[in-house]
């Protein structure tokens, strides 16, 4: 009861694997070339966000200090709790609409950001949300879907999932 998992995010509560939620480690409007996935829809705004923590420990991860801030002390960093405004932030809420949103989270908050996210996305605009096992895609598209967003396909690998969505 209450022990962490290896990500030292995730957390068991009465025998159920839970995550938190309401928060994120970071949140960004940025060019999307300034991105990984640069080559998608260039010359747009993308917002990209993300929780703390990740089973992994890959020496070469470009967010190696959020993802191992919890767990390895030679990230040099620990989390603090702030409050934000989140999606109406000014800093985030000139840029928007957006014509791509990218969120890395679980499928909890993804379901709880569902109305938020896509009153964000600019008609055509497509969202990428990923960090979800399989078993909760259904669950997250019905979240989505009661948005009016569309769903276009599915990116698999392994038990992970990332579901691609278009505003129409």
């Amino acid at each position: 009861e209450g022990r962490r998992g290896i990500c030292q995010v995730r957390f068991n509560r009465k025998g159920s694997l839970r995550v938190p939620w309401g928060y994120v480690a970071g949140l960004n409007a940025d060019p999307v070339e300034k991105k990984p996935f640069y080559h998608v829809l260039p010359g747009s705004i993308a917002l990209t966000f993300g929780m703390l923590g990740c089973d992994f420990h890959c020496g070469y991860c470009q967010n190696w200090l959020t993802s191992q801030a919890l767990r390895d002390e030679a990230a040099g960093v620990r989390p603090s709790d702030v409050t934000a405004d989140g999606l109406v932030h000014p800093a985030i809420r000139t840029h928007a609409p957006f014509e791509l949103i990218v969120a890395n989270i679980l499928a909890g908050p993804l379901t709880y950001l569902a109305p938020s996210l896509s009153a964000a996305l600019a008609p055509g605009g497509v969202t990428v949300l990923s960090g979800l096992l399989r078993n909760q895609e259904n669950l997250v598209l019905s979240f989505y879907r009661s948005q009016g967003l569309v769903f276009l396909r599915a990116l698999r690998d392994g038990p992970w999932s990332a579901l691609v969505l278009k505003r129409p």
